[in-house]
């Protein structure tokens, strides 16, 4: 997703300074969550995704999914698919708010993970 690098470093810029967070946690992930999350943007700091959900202060965690799930190279891959929706589907049962931005077209995204989770 390198083309929405500004795009992405605005909102993370925005949270840090005017999200009235008490903590605020940037994690990344390679093409989809599936198996580590990621401290640092070129993912040489992994932890699983399960150790994230065991510390993860439930009921009082915002998620927020920055992703095109592969749509901005025109590729709707179904494993991508259902392993974002996989995690969307978890992060929402346990925080109490969940957004997830796609910065694609929706023409391009309507039958991605955007309307399934």
């Amino acid at each position: 997703m390198a083309v929405f690098d500004t795009l992405s470093e605005h909102l993370i810029d925005t949270a840090l300074r005017g999200g009235r967070l008490g903590s605020l946690e940037i994690l990344y992930f390679h093409n989809c969550p599936a198996g580590y999350l990621y401290r640092d943007p070129l993912h040489q700091d992994p932890e699983t995704i399960s150790t994230f959900f065991e510390r993860m202060n439930h009921g009082n965690t915002v998620g927020m999914i920055f992703s095109d799930a592969g749509a901005a190279r025109g590729i709707l891959n179904p494993l991508r698919i259902a392993a974002t929706t996989s995690f969307l589907r978890q992060l929402q049962r346990q925080a109490k708010y969940v957004v997830s931005v796609n910065p694609v077209l929706l023409e391009v995204t309507e039958n991605s993970f955007v309307n399934g989770w």
